[in-house]
């Protein structure tokens, strides 16, 4: 993929005003991990700033990671950088089948990135990686200023020979393809923000760096930036799955997430993933429902409400209890039940065609509820993240119901 990867569109959203003060992240004095961006809605927020055509392809994915959540969590706040990049990668590539965009290719030569567009990998706070091919929006948070990003852009001796001033949508625009609709690659010119060599635009509005190698993507992304109504977040497909992830406050503790457009076969809509974070008190993010939902909503036929659920699956305390959750859309709930027992059936009984292992073992505990005409899987297993996506992908029978 990561060759592809480097062709299509890239955005990047660099906020300013990113958190960075003393009161965000782990709080000290109760040992509670409280969320280190706005309004605790990392992943919402960055979906908000993706437009919503993007999704009309059913190849498209949206792929997330919080960086600095990942710090926090990890203890990396006063590491060096050398020491930084090496947990990094261990968490968001040594780990998954694959990698994303934000540590892919060439995207670990800090010092070079950070001479290419004035930041690297380690300035990121959160990433999200839209793909509808061939196009590409890659979105990113960071606190670097960004006229440090324009002093790069203007002084990069590769890039800034090429560089002219448009401007698209009202807003000035840096623009190294000559005003073409399309960038085209030039293998002379890779660097490591540009691999294949794809100069693209750039425009700064209002401490947001939005870059692309397509005209119509740049004017999209800006209008979901002005009207997340036009954004991926807000599309009658994807709103309720992000509702169902979140049940309060758990999109500020998301690590990673994913949001597939194709479903497994015999499902309706696109496919969200979430590997989420507890508090230190043993309450992974994701855990409450709302104020509408009664606990019938979320329990296994036979169970007891009170034992199950994100909360009592998690099966530890501290900070950093991983659980992963995947949620797919039936038609109705009457179809939601039937699939879900499916699946309770097939993981007690079937193995993994991916793993050559029980379903028991591939995704430890896994629990199977339903709200409405959605079916919910979670798993409070370190890996279920890596392991669900897997099982994802690969159309294994433990979600694939013609």
């Amino acid at each position: 993929m990561a060759a592809w990867v480097a062709a299509g569109i890239v955005v990047v959203a660099v906020t300013a005003a990113a958190c960075t003060s003393g009161d965000d992240g782990a709080d000290e004095a109760d040992g509670t991990l409280r969320p280190p961006n706005e309004d605790g809605r990392g992943f919402e927020l960055l979906l908000e700033r993706a437009a919503a055509a993007m999704f009309d392809s059913e190849e498209a994915t949206a792929d997330y990671v919080d960086v600095e959540l990942a710090e926090i969590v990890t203890g990396l706040d006063d590491a060096s950088e050398d020491e930084r990049l090496a947990a990094l990668t261990t968490m968001f590539v040594d780990t998954v089948q694959t990698p994303p965009e934000l540590f892919a290719q060439r995207g670990t030569e800090i010092d070079a990135f950070r001479e290419e567009l004035g930041f690297s990998v380690l300035d990121v706070d959160r990433s999200l990686d839209v793909l509808s091919p061939p196009e590409q929006a890659l979105i990113m948070e960071t606190s670097v200023d960004p006229a440090q990003i324009d002093e790069a852009v203007r002084s990069d001796p590769v890039w800034s020979p090429l560089l002219d001033v448009d401007t698209v949508a009202g807003h000035e625009v840096y623009d190294w393809d000559d005003g073409a609709a399309v960038s085209t690659p030039d293998p002379g010119r890779s660097t490591a923000a540009r691999p294949l060599g794809r100069g693209g635009q750039l425009a700064i509005v209002d401490g947001t760096v939005t870059r692309t190698v397509s005209r119509s993507t740049l004017v999209a992304t800006l209008g979901a930036f002005g009207d997340p109504e036009t954004s991926i977040a807000r599309r009658d497909d994807v709103a309720p799955l992000l509702a169902e992830v979140a049940g309060g406050e758990t999109e500020g503790r998301v690590i990673q997430g994913y949001l597939q457009a194709r479903p497994p076969a015999g499902w309706s809509g696109p496919v969200l993933l979430v590997d989420l974070v507890s508090d230190t008190d043993g309450e992974p993010a994701g855990d409450q429902a709302p104020d509408d939902q009664t606990s019938d909503d979320r329990t296994p036929d036979g169970a007891d409400p009170a034992d199950e659920g994100p909360g009592d699956a998690s099966g530890g305390s501290g900070a950093g209890q991983r659980t992963g959750l995947l949620v797919l859309a039936a038609d109705d709930a009457e179809e939601a039940s039937a699939r879900a027992d499916a699946i309770r059936a097939t993981y007690e009984t079937a193995t993994s065609l991916a793993f050559a292992l029980p379903f028991t073992d591939v995704v430890p505990d896994l629990t199977v509820t339903t709200n409405g005409p959605l079916v919910v899987l979670t798993s409070p297993a370190d890996l279920a993240f890596t392991q669900l996506r897997i099982v994802l992908q690969t159309a294994d029978p433990l979600l694939d119901i013609a």
